[in-house]
Formats: structure tokens, sequence, C-alpha cells
């Protein structure tokens, strides 16, 4: 489709795509690789772990990708030698820069839940655009930053959003204990409940 108008002068102009097709994702499939088909035994690995903001790592998120990628790299046989993680925007895969470095001296491969966490579209929006999906651009600017350095996800690189969102979620809740529904009441809130339950007992 020609995306090119008529300036004023009569000479061709360029004009921006339409919004819906600057969200078009690319083919992460081309610049990352399934784990299930790329690890072997024997291999080295350097897990790249990412949340988004400080609240998610206080919350134990990035602790539980560490975890369950570990035990993955142990189901498949492979040696992990290396964990980089990194708290910030996906946008920007700078970070893997420092991955790449111990990757290199390991003969390693870099190791990541799914494409969002090594990488994602500018326009990705937890609540208003949830769907975005690393465009050509995104992807390119990840293998440049990989220098040639593998990278894999456990789950397929090309999945949806959707199915990302429920791997992460179904993790968030295996490795916490929480099953979904109204969240468990820690030692420290019973123990205050039982205190104001024992002191309204003694009031005439």
């Amino acid at each position: 489709m020609n995306y090119t108008t008529r300036a004023p002068d009569g000479k061709p102009e360029r004009r921006r795509p339409p919004f819906d097709r600057r969200l078009q994702p690319g083919r992460a499939g081309d610049y990352i690789r399934h784990a299930l088909h790329e690890i072997y035994p024997g291999d080295h690995l350097v897990l790249c772990c990412r949340v988004s903001g400080h609240m998610q790592n206080r919350n134990g998120n990035l602790a539980d990708q560490e975890t369950n990628l570990r035990r993955k790299a142990n189901r498949l046989g492979a040696e992990v030698v290396g964990v980089v993680g990194h708290v910030g925007s996906g946008t920007d895969p700078y970070w893997v820069g420092r991955a790449v470095a111990i990757a290199e001296k390991h003969e390693a491969k870099l190791y990541a839940e799914t494409t969002d966490r090594f990488v994602r579209h500018p326009a990705y929006h937890s609540k208003d655009n949830p769907n975005a999906q690393a465009r050509e651009s995104e992807l390119r600017d990840l293998a440049w930053w990989a220098d040639g350095v593998v990278l894999t996800t456990d789950l397929d690189p090309n999945a949806s959003p959707w199915e990302s969102r429920s791997y992460q979620r179904k993790r968030g809740q295996r490795f916490k204990g929480n099953r979904g529904g109204r969240p468990k009441m820690i030692d420290s809130q019973r123990g205050l409940l039982d205190a104001v339950l024992r002191l309204w007992r003694t009031l005439p």
C-alpha cells in the first residue's frame, strides 16, 4: 500500500502509515528462538529477568522469574552461568548488553520467559494498549544489543500478548501460592486482629 501524497508544490510527500499499521508486530521468531528447540543438555545460559516497576520488584516478581527459569533450565539439562535482572521499561533493550557480556565469556545463550521480557513496543500500556507487541524496529534493536548471542524464550517467541500474560500470571500464582480469589491474611494482620478481638472481649 502506498502511503505517499502530493505536497503543494506537486512533489511526492511521505506520510506516516495509519496508527494500527504502526502497531503491527514484528516476527519475533526471526530473532528469538523457542527454548524447547534451542536449549540442549550441557548448554550454558544467562537468565534475563525484567519487570517494569519497583513495586513489581518488591513483590518478588524478579525473583519468581529467576526461580522459574532456573527450574526450566535444570529440566532441560542446561547450566545457568549468570543472571541479569532489570527494573524498567521494555522499550529499550540496552540492559541486555550486560547479559551479553556474561554470555560471551561462557559461550552461553540468553534465556527469558517471554519475548516481552526482552523488548516491548513503545506504545505498550498495561491498561490502554496491552496488546501492543514489539515491531521489527524494536526486534532489530534487540538483535543489535545481542550482537550474535542466541536469544531464547521459554514460551514460544511468537506467542500472543494474551498467552504471555497468562504464562506470567500462572507463574506468579504458582510461586506465591496464590490460586486466585481473595488474598490470604498475612501473619502480622492475623495477630493484630486477634489482639483487637481480645481487647474487645475485655470491654464491659
